[in-house]
């Protein structure tokens, strides 16, 4: 099941990326929170692990949905068992631009498919908001990843 888990993730972020010249995606289900794209045009119909597929990265494990501010991608991930990811991408190349690990533990059961890393992240354009459930709430600048709050 988490082989499943790593590739919807590796899928989404494609997915997301595959039109550059669409508006920002900043939050879930995009900017009207329908999920529909007002500004794309022509976009793919058919999708594979090869065709229409501009980049691909395996993150880890996830099913929150990637978001698309100023040519970045922003990801959220379970690294692995204890590590809760954030991931800063290019959206053009997928080369990182930063990623913040945070070490968790004591984590509540969840119902499947759910992950830990669950939540979707939003931007303002500036700031990138996260939230994991034994970390609360954080805010990281988007040109760096600073932590700015928590």
């Amino acid at each position: 099941m988490s082989r499943l888990l790593n590739y919807l993730l590796v899928l989404v972020v494609v997915l997301f990326c595959g039109s550059l010249q669409a508006e920002d995606w900043a939050q879930f289900r995009g900017p009207n929170a329908s999920g529909v794209s007002s500004e794309s045009k022509d976009l793919p119909v058919e999708f594979s692990f090869e065709k229409n597929v501009l980049w691909k990265k395996i993150l880890g494990e996830g099913i929150a949905c990637p978001i698309v501010v100023q040519g970045r991608v922003i990801a959220t991930t379970m690294a692995d068992k204890q590590t809760f990811s954030i991931r800063c991408l290019n959206a053009a190349s997928g080369d990182q631009y930063w990623s913040r690990d945070f070490k968790v533990s004591g984590l509540p059961a969840i119902t499947s498919p759910n992950t830990p890393a669950s939540s979707t992240p939003a931007s303002d354009g500036k700031r990138v908001y996260v939230f994991f459930d034994t970390l609360g709430l954080m805010a990281f600048d988007l040109a760096d990843g600073k932590l700015l709050w928590k």
